[in-house]
């Protein structure tokens, strides 16, 4: 996978995921903060990136509520 690759993944993941955080807590919808939850768990190389080193840490402050 090239650099660039790996930044359209970030970018794609930071998306999507951002917009499921924003529903997750608006709605305080559980099985979107568990469907998170799985999501954080499978960001593997990508959590190398601080963006989505960010992203996971507010998927776990989200869990914590």
């Amino acid at each position: 996978m090239t650099r660039a690759d790996h930044a359209a993944d970030a970018d794609q993941l930071l998306t999507h995921a951002s917009e499921a955080l924003r529903l997750a807590r608006r709605s305080s919808s559980g099985y979107l903060v568990r469907r998170l939850q799985g999501l954080a768990a499978d960001m593997g190389s990508l959590a190398g990136d601080r963006r989505v080193a960010g992203l996971g840490a507010e998927i776990a402050a989200l869990s914590a509520t």
